[in-house]
């Protein structure tokens, strides 16, 4: 967990995965608090976005490729949105976006990256 209580982990099971894959274009999650929103949406068949928004006004996001819902590609996922969390928490903290814009996507491979 970190100070701000932001959401680390989108997909806590399978099942909400490929529910995601089959029926809807938009999946959202808050916390307990809710004063941080996930989102996942499926903007084009070739283009995802994942949104995290803190209470202020405050977000990061980015657009990743669409993924089958294997165990792998959830838990590479998820790896990135603690990834993207952190940055939201750094951004929190400095007020300062050009930290989370200058830092390197903790999607990796998952980005997209057309046009």
């Amino acid at each position: 967990m970190n100070k701000y209580n932001l959401i680390n982990e989108f997909f806590s099971n399978p099942e909400d995965a490929v529910k995601f894959f089959v029926q809807l274009k938009v999946l959202k999650f808050a916390n307990e608090e809710a004063s941080c929103i996930a989102s996942l949406e499926k903007k084009t068949d070739s283009k995802w976005t994942y949104m995290l928004e803190w209470q202020d006004g405050k977000y990061v996001g980015e657009h990743i490729k669409p993924f089958k819902p294997s165990k792998e590609n959830i838990e590479k996922f998820n790896n990135g949105c603690e990834g993207l969390a952190k940055l939201l928490e750094r951004y929190i903290d400095t007020n300062d976006i050009s930290t989370v814009t200058n830092a390197p996507s903790p999607f990796g491979d998952m980005v997209y990256k057309g046009q």
